[in-house]
């Protein structure tokens, strides 16, 4: 007979069923395939059944004759095409074949699995919201104040719940694409964001309205999928002008690009698909920011061909960006994305080609800055001559006069570039790094030069800025004088961060020691009286991620100064852009006049485009690890002994060994935390492929314990509606990078062990997990067993939490009991209901068909032993028993017993309660208390038996009689409550 596994449709091995968990396709003509393998040599073949929910099934698809033991793929053909939107079953199995083709023998139909083409589109325009309104004359008008920033947001229709990702917007109708700002939605679909207007006339005086647009996006990111909204506008600019009517604008604010006078952090980001993205965190007065909000250009930057410089070009309080981008190895052009303010940046980041140059962006180190101290910042830029020569050249800004009717047409001029500075013969510009800032009292931005020496010596060097020209190199510091400092291993950033300084600008630095380690020192600016002149203290270190535990990449990390608390002192903005394609951090440390506090996380998620999900989490959520080809969860089977392995379980949301807390560990890394024991981690104790992942206790110091999670797929991350849609990331091992957390084998069987394995591209099956966030755990009832079957082999749990029951032995389910033989009969569950070593309430209705044995009703397994017991004892009398350890065959038993022999044919009401504060097992009979025990336990959440339990790791105590009803808490239900219950069988 031939055997068939790896089943795959459109290559997911996902097989699920039912709305927002099946397979959802992106094609109506699907690839399916399967490994098929057959013990003699003949050939094989594939056959696909593909049935329309409720509807008959199409003709057999079957794949051409092959060789056994490989892969084999049918497609559907275009002519029998699925239906858009239509659900359908299929299921596979292989033919053994002949050496004519004749068949000989099939292998068994696998499990129906749900397929469905996924053609989501909206149904409504978006709805624009919040905005501030005046009332004239009894009628509410929308009014932004003008020059100021104005929340206002986003929210879909409420018939497109659950299916917006993203919003582009804009005063242009056609700018509002995919292709220009965008801002993603949050997990209610809405986004909130500032607009600033700074729409002028051709006289430059403020426009008094103009026309907001607004286009959702689903995740597909197509313009056939989105809707668009639009609202009129009108601005209070009264404030804002002069007695001529004159636009004055606000005092200019460092770093604001939009220019509502706080300061903002923007970059440039490389999607990684041939186009480049220019971003924005809005600054808000609290200190806190926005959502970013994302410009994907017409033209393709990338950091292959592009290098980008921020500053206020145009002298309007605004920051702006310049991107340089290589044509040839002779050629570079010059583009002014101009910031008007208006974010969105539709209108705001206007793509336009300024200059071209005939030098190589290869040879150029670029900078901005306000050189000839008119107001605007001039762009500067060492160029490599020869390797022994290079020279400084300036392009100095300038604005063209303005005074026609066109708006925005204030074009930024930059005059060709003039050279400033010949450096000295024998200078090699690829061994320096080169920063612009105020770094003395004379007017004009000035250069520092960090030149490498070699052997982990670097000099700094200061190019005062003289009118026209910039100095030679005066020495302002050597490493030979402070300790070594490798050139390679240091970024420069430049502000204002310490008070006392002379209002001029220091430089701060991240130093790479190794082993994603990252120290913080400054340069600051130092006053020498006797001869009047301006030197540089330092370095000094200000922060140390310290070795192995907080890991902080440097590689990854871009630092940037800006005020954004706004209290006069730039802080260090540490952009680190680790964990899978798209995504991005933002740390803060705060200035504190000198140095800099500890990092905070500012912001974590994603900057990309539509239906590109955000890798949010933080350290008290309890999140689920979803493994993607067997829709199964990670899990450590309630053990608390170091040493246990990660495995794949059913998946139950009550059991905490299946819920893990994600620590912070340094910029990007994490430790896991099984929530049934919060003292233990995830851990790869050996380093190697296939060693297993294990849990062990926490330990300080231990590197073995961090991972990283890494985006691979999705957007949503809806804790009551799990989607085949949400987040998706796989685990990497932080000792080795190219390690990842794998289900052994693909397996889809429960129980499978997870190893370390190479990392395979993103979307390999057995290392993607969905991350699901769960709702915080409430005092619940965990599972409940009606015994309402007639007839068949699986308990179904009435809680929803799927503690799916097997009946094992040819017990019997009907008229509403679950019959048992007392010899090799019962129920049991793969996984747990309830944590033993936190306070619970187990009951259940029995029925005794022979007395005086020990045989257990209901009880739950730890690893030796069972973990508690509700029976009956040799004596006849009712117990409720619960072990110190069942993880151990070394254990002591706390039993609270009844005080009269259990009688026969009756049915009776049990109820065992533990309750962690006291360390009391309760046995309650027909809801009355009948005895107590106090002990410790250490707790398990293994499997869950009703009829039988585990005795020096063998199955024992099998029930003779019947049961009913089934119930078990994640809390300890009190008497009244107790009393209730036992009323009557249900």
């Amino acid at each position: 007979m031939p055997t068939i596994s790896q089943v795959k449709a459109a290559g997911d091995p996902t097989c699920r069923t039912g709305t927002g968990v099946r397979l959802y396709l992106n094609t109506l003509t699907p690839t399916f395939s399967a490994y098929v393998g057959d013990l003699d040599a003949q050939n094989v073949r594939l056959q696909v059944e593909i049935t329309p929910v409720g509807g008959s099934a199409r003709p057999l698809l079957e794949s051409t004759n092959g060789a056994r033991n490989t892969v084999h793929a049918v497609t559907v053909p275009a002519g029998q095409a699925l239906v858009v939107n239509t659900v359908y079953t299929y299921r596979v199995r292989a033919l053994d074949l002949t050496s004519t083709g004749a068949a000989v023998d099939y292998s068994p139909w696998t499990t129906p699995c749900e397929i469905q083409y996924d053609a989501t589109t909206l149904d409504s325009a978006p709805q624009i919201t919040d905005v501030p309104t005046v009332d004239v004359d009894g009628e509410l008008w929308p009014v932004l104040k003008f020059g100021r920033g104005n929340l206002v947001t986003f929210r879909p229709d409420p018939a497109d719940a659950g299916e917006v990702v993203r919003y582009s917007y804009g005063f242009s109708a056609d700018r509002v694409g995919d292709s220009s700002v965008s801002v993603p939605a949050g997990l209610d679909g809405s986004a909130t964001v500032t607009i600033t207007p700074w729409e002028v006339d051709g006289t430059n005086a403020p426009a008094s309205s103009s026309t907001l647009y607004v286009r959702a996006f689903t995740g597909s990111g197509t313009l056939a999928s989105s809707k668009m909204a639009s609202m009129d506008l009108f601005f209070d600019y009264l404030d804002m002008i002069d007695g001529n009517g004159v636009l004055v604008p606000p005092a200019a604010k460092p770093d604001d690009v939009n220019g509502d006078g706080l300061a903002d952090l923007s970059g440039f980001r490389d999607l990684g698909t041939g186009k480049g993205m220019f971003y924005s965190y809005s600054g808000k007065s609290d200190g806190s920011t926005l959502e970013p909000i994302s410009l994907m250009t017409t033209n393709a930057y990338t950091d292959a061909d592009t290098r980008t410089v921020q500053g206020d070009f145009n002298g309007d309080g605004k920051t702006d960006f310049a991107a340089f981008k290589s044509i040839s190895t002779s050629s570079t052009t010059v583009s002014l994305l101009r910031s008007t303010g208006t974010v969105p940046y539709a209108d705001v980041l206007a793509d336009v080609q300024v200059k071209a140059l005939a030098l190589n962006l290869a040879n150029m180190k670029i900078m901005a800055g306000d050189v000839n101290a008119d107001g605007k910042d001039d762009l500067a830029f060492g160029y490599l001559n020869t390797t022994t020569n290079w020279n400084i050249k300036v392009m100095l800004a300038s604005v063209d006069g303005h005074g026609t009717v066109t708006p925005h047409d204030d074009e930024v001029l930059f005059a060709n570039p003039v050279d400033w500075l010949a450096v000295s013969p024998g200078s090699n510009l690829n061994n320096a790094q080169l920063v612009m800032g105020q770094f003395d009292k004379v007017p004009g931005a000035d250069i520092m030069e960090f030149f490498d020496h070699g052997s982990c010596r670097t000099g700094g060097f200061l190019h005062k800025n003289l009118g026209t020209t910039f100095s030679a190199g005066q020495v302002v510091w050597d490493s030979n004088t402070t300790g070594a400092w490798c050139a390679a291993s240091a970024r420069y950033t430049v502000g204002r961060y310490a008070t006392g300084a002379y209002g001029l600008d220091g430089i701060v630095a991240t130093y790479d020691p190794g082993s994603c380690r990252m120290n913080v020192y400054t340069f600051t600016p130092k006053h020498v009286a006797p001869n009047d002149t301006w030197t540089m203290e330092g370095p000094t270190l200000r922060f140390d991620s310290g070795p192995s535990v907080e890991l902080f990449c440097w590689n990854w990390t871009e630092p940037e100064l800006r005020d954004l608390s706004g209290d006069g002192k730039d802080d260090l903005l540490l952009t680190y852009r680790c964990c899978g394609a798209f995504q991005q951090r933002v740390w803060q440390l705060d200035s504190n006049g000198t140095g800099f506090d500890a990092p905070v996380l500012k912001w974590q998620g994603a900057l990309g485009p539509a239906g590109t999900g955000s890798l949010k989490y933080n350290g008290t959520t309890h999140y689920q690890f979803v493994a993607k080809h067997s829709g199964m969860c990670l899990a450590v089977n309630g053990s608390p002994i170091d040493g246990t392995a990660l495995v794949q379980q059913p998946c139950a949301r009550n059991l905490l060994d299946q819920r893990f807390v994600l620590e912070q560990r340094g910029a990007g890394h994490v430790r896991l935390h099984p929530q049934h024991i919060t003292s233990k981690c995830i851990i790869y104790d050996v380093v190697g492929a296939g060693s297993p992942i294990i849990q062990k206790s926490c330990s300080a110091t231990g590197s073995k314990e961090s991972f990283q999670l890494d985006y691979v797929s999705g957007f949503t991350n809806d804790p009551a509606n799990p989607l085949p849609t949400d987040v998706a990331v796989k685990i990497v091992s932080n000792t080795t990078a190219s390690r990842c957390v794998s289900v052994q084998g693909a397996s889809m069987a429960a129980a499978a062990a997870t190893v370390q394995d190479a990392c395979q591209p993103p979307g390999y099956g057995s290392q993607t997990y969905y991350l699901r966030a769960l709702p915080a755990q409430q005092p619940s009832m965990t599972a409940r067993w009606t015994m309402g079957e007639s007839g068949g082999t699986t308990l179904a749990d009435g809680t929803g939490n799927t503690a799916t029951a097997k009946i094992a032995g040819s017990g019997v389910v009907g008229s509403g009991v679950l019959t048992l033989n007392g010899t090799s009969q019962y129920a049991s569950t793969t996984g747990g209901a309830v944590h033993t070593g936190m306070s619970y309430t187990v009951s259940a209705w029995a029925k005794l068909d022979v007395g005086a044995r020990s045989q257990t009703i209901l009880s739950q397994e730890g690893a030796t032993n069972y973990s508690f017991a509700l029976r009956q004892n040799v004596n006849g009398k009712w117990n409720f028993t619960v072990l110190s350890n069942a993880n151990s065959s070394v254990f002591t038993s706390y039993i609270a017993s009844s005080t009269a022999v259990a009688p026969l044919n009756t049915w009776v009401h049990l109820t065992g309660v533990f309750d962690q504060a006291t360390g009391q097992a309760r046995l309650y009979v027909n809801g009355v208390l009948e005895g107590t025990a106090t002990g410790v336990t250490a707790g398990s959440s293994g499997p869950v038996f009703i009829g039988a339990t585990k005795i020096n790791g063998a199955r024992a105590e099998y029930f003779d009689g019947q049961i009913d009803d089934v119930r078990m808490w994640n809390y300890v239900l009190t008497p009244t409550e107790i009393t209730a219950a036992a009323a009557a069988r249900s």
